[in-house]
């Protein structure tokens, strides 16, 4: 075994002599397996010493097991007689907390009360004051109640439709600030507005024999209208485009898929997933 492991072993091994020997006896058969895998050593050597390294893990857990529930008992015993000697003056008292970190470290002391009021509410979101008991989770469950905003709940102590109104008014007054004063961009490009000139370049430009969407209206029946209907539909990009919003129609495509030959499961895998990547 290297120094390394011996000084590990020292450290970490238990008081209890068997414990200790039999943490001894799994780490060299751990250092010996990891050595024969190493040296690549024959396979039923391997094989062997990783037979004998689980035994003794085994055994090894099984001690520690035991140790953990002598431990417990101890602590068992020790909180009992902490509550039947409590008025004793040759006893000092002792709390749940202190056992609890007695038994983990063995010194460390606890200045908590020895018992804790649990709560008496059937519903764990009410606190009400409830007997003494040494259960830990009751600090737990008095936090809960503690922290449990209780909305939509009958025992409300506040006009909850009130709150909410209120929520309302400032979720309005927030967004329309954020409207009248919107943080511009740095290029003026962004933040300028849109020009007759601008919107009927555009129009030329557009595509007359493209699909239309779900509305139905074409690029040529856009190029076919008016004045009237352009400066209303200026109006409306002129908003879109202050305002920094979009319909939520515009996010929405409709494909029809041309089969041409092939593979069709493959076909409509692919068409899949490319619609969810554009959506």
């Amino acid at each position: 075994m290297t120094q390394r492991s011996q000084q590990q072993n020292e450290n970490y091994s238990s008081n209890h002599k068997r414990i200790a020997a039999k943490q001894t006896s799994t780490q060299t058969l751990k250092d010996k397996l990891r050595q024969a895998r190493e040296e690549a050593a024959p396979p039923h050597i391997i094989a062997d010493l990783g037979k004998s390294h689980a035994k003794e893990k085994h055994e090894l857990l099984k001690l520690l097991k035991l140790q953990h529930q002598e431990r417990q008992k101890s602590v068992t015993d020790a909180l009992q007689s902490s509550v039947l000697n409590h008025s004793h003056p040759t006893t000092p008292p002792h709390s749940l907390w202190d056992l609890l970190r007695r038994y983990k470290t063995d010194h460390v002391q606890s200045n908590l009360p020895a018992q804790t009021h649990d709560n008496a509410s059937p519903e764990p979101q009410i606190w009400k004051l409830g007997p003494l008991t040494f259960d830990p989770q009751a600090w737990h469950r008095f936090r809960h109640a503690l922290g449990h905003n209780l909305l939509k709940h009958k025992s409300l102590p506040y006009n909850e439709a009130a709150t909410q109104k209120l929520s309302v008014h400032f979720a309005v007054r927030a967004l329309l600030h954020k409207v009248e004063h919107p943080i511009l961009p740095v290029d003026p490009l962004f933040h300028e507005a849109i020009t007759r000139q601008e919107l009927a370049a555009e129009i030329k430009k557009l595509n007359s024999d493209k699909s239309p969407g779900n509305d139905g209206i074409t690029n040529r029946m856009i190029q076919a209208t008016g004045p009237q209907f352009q400066k209303n539909l200026y109006d409306m990009f002129g908003t879109l485009w202050t305002h920094d919003i979009q319909p939520a129609a515009w996010q929405m495509s409709l494909m029809q898929p041309i089969y041409k030959g092939g593979n069709k499961s493959i076909l409509i895998s692919r068409l899949t997933k490319f619609t969810a990547t554009i959506h």
